[in-house]
């Protein structure tokens, strides 16, 4: 599969719904911290998006996905379907990267 560009919206769940807080989580992952006798403790918990090769967050909410397999990409829109009641989300399917500097572009 081709690169691929997730963008979401929250704000369908911003008002109350603390379920945007457990989305983020379970796709970034998360570190928590906890006492113990000999000090204080920190471990990370993995999210979704660990378990792909390669992903870049480009802005506030997208997310750029390099040669995802379809399997990957299945399971990640299973988790993003799971939260629909939350976020909106679209993806987009780049067929072409064209440098900035680049004038012969074919549209």
């Amino acid at each position: 599969m081709k690169s691929i560009l997730i963008s979401y919206d929250m704000r369908k769940g911003m008002k109350q719904n603390p379920r945007r807080i457990q989305f983020t989580k379970g796709l970034y992952g998360y570190f928590y911290e906890w006492e113990t006798k000999s000090g204080r403790m920190r471990k990370r918990k993995t999210g979704i998006l660990d378990s792909l090769k390669w992903y870049d967050k480009v802005g506030e909410s997208t997310i750029l996905l390099e040669n995802i397999q379809e399997k990957d990409f299945e399971k990640l829109m299973a988790y993003f379907q799971s939260y629909s009641d939350v976020i909106y989300a679209r993806a987009f399917k780049i067929a072409q990267e064209v440098p900035l500097y680049d004038t012969k572009v074919d549209l």
